[in-house]
């Protein structure tokens, strides 16, 4: 005998808009907080050594910005998610990125010095000819957004809810109607027609059957761990072509694992919050940096698994980069700053965890002394910090294997042309002194 029942009375728990902003605004406030910090402390260094002013700027200004971005890029998707961005007709069909909207305008036979003042903030030329032309209204971030491969993100999150859904599933069936109306609740732009072609890949990958009963279209075959198998290649790395990613992806391949066949990434979220992302219930993997790793751990959110630093080698991950006519015309402040950064690392060598917590502590005021010393320890046990500050040829190299691997360097540069490594050595022969 067989037992009618209304599929519209299925429920299932769902994360809605409400909750993903909750949680940005969250990281967006704790970023915020950050940057005050970083903007205070840069006015101490300045003041404590004047004389110094031009690289404590220098050193400071990528931090800043790093800071900046992130902050811009969760406030761009707390805007996303009340308002969807209009496009015009004339440009959506073979629009691929916000660069062809602002090609549009810019093409225009018309053009005046209005326009150009309407989209341009600045222009700066430096000493060496090289121009800086700075755009209005978040513009230059909108030419970098690829809308086409936010899409394709956006569809795999949505196929991985539907997934999800069927996990949670209590009765054994589900229908076209019932996925395409959660997703919608959860805030994606979802209808039933749409999601018939979602359908079919949960059909490709053996989850669900086809019954031919119109009361319950569908019968779930797959069984929960393996709804949870599926699941498991889903990891979420940070934005397309950042360090965390290309690391993750050629440890991947150095151990045989294909990251676009063998598992599934999402490269959609800005890596500054990736952490509330995978807190929230999104992935099975996140790649962190800390404090956010330990600050999982914590919370009871994840556990750290593995460390990339070490799988992957003495990869240069820290830099310092100054252009040659600086670096001609100011030795003396370059090797002073590289003295100074030496005797940071002799004292990471010289004393335990406890002690490094305390003198860094001031810097990372939102976390306390013991959650900082367990990741110092955790950091000293890793071998993360080298004893010197020399940049080795041998992790060039591999800084650019894994940029080639990643199709993100179209040629490889000769060591010798771009390091510099007598500041360092120097600071090493000082401090022996």
């Amino acid at each position: 005998m067989i037992q009618n029942f209304d599929l519209s009375k299925l429920k299932a728990d769902t994360f809605s808009a409400d909750d993903s902003q909750q949680r940005l605004e969250i990281e967006l406030e704790k970023l915020k907080k950050e940057l005050k910090t970083l903007v205070t402390q840069k006015i101490k260094e300045i003041t404590a050594n004047p004389d110094m002013n031009e690289i404590i700027n220098e050193t400071y200004a990528s931090l800043q910005a790093d800071k900046m971005e992130r902050i811009s890029a969760i406030e761009k998707t707390l805007q996303d998610l009340t308002k969807e961005p209009h496009i015009p007709a004339a440009i959506k069909p073979n629009l691929q990125t916000a660069l062809d909207i602002l090609n549009e305008v810019l093409e225009q036979k018309a053009l005046t010095r209005t326009d150009i003042e309407v989209l341009v903030e600045k222009i700066i030329v430096d000493k060496d000819g090289n121009v800086d032309i700075y755009l209005k209204h978040g513009l230059g971030n909108l030419a970098a957004y690829d809308f086409k491969a936010d899409k394709e993100n956006q569809k795999l999150t949505m196929l991985l809810e539907a997934i999800r859904l069927l996990e949670k599933d209590e009765t054994g069936f589900t229908s076209v109607k019932f996925l395409s109306d959660s997703l919608k609740a959860m805030g994606y732009p979802m209808h039933k027609k749409k999601f018939v072609t979602y359908m079919e890949h949960l059909l490709e990958l053996g989850l669900v059957e086809k019954t031919g009963i119109y009361h319950y279209p569908y019968r779930i075959v797959a069984s929960r761990q393996k709804l949870r198998d599926v699941e498991k290649m889903f990891i979420m790395v940070g934005q397309t072509g950042g360090m965390p990613e290309m690391v993750f992806e050629y440890i991947l391949k150095e151990n045989g694992i294909d990251p676009e066949k063998d598992l599934e990434i999402d490269q959609s979220i800005d890596f500054g919050s990736t952490a509330a992302a995978f807190s929230g219930g999104m992935g099975d993997f996140s790649v962190e940096f800390e404090p956010s790793a330990t600050a999982l751990e914590q919370e009871g959110a994840g556990y750290v698994v593995a460390s990339c630093g070490v799988d992957s080698g003495y990869v240069p991950y820290t830099s310092y980069s100054a252009k040659s006519s600086f670096m001609e015309k100011n030795p003396g402040i370059i090797q002073k700053f590289t003295n100074a950064l030496q005797k940071g690392m002799d004292y990471v060598q010289e004393h335990d965890a406890r002690e490094i917590a305390e003198v860094i502590a001031p810097q990372f005021p939102d976390s306390d002394l013991d959650t900082i010393t367990t990741i110092v320890n955790r950091y000293l046990e890793q071998d993360t910090w080298k004893g010197d500050l020399i940049f080795q040829k041998e992790s060039f190299e591999l800084l650019q294997d894994i940029l080639e691997s990643a199709g993100e360097l179209k040629e490889r540069v000769p060591y010798e042309e771009l390091v510099v490594t007598d500041f360092a050595e120097k600071s090493v022969s000082s401090a022996e002194e």
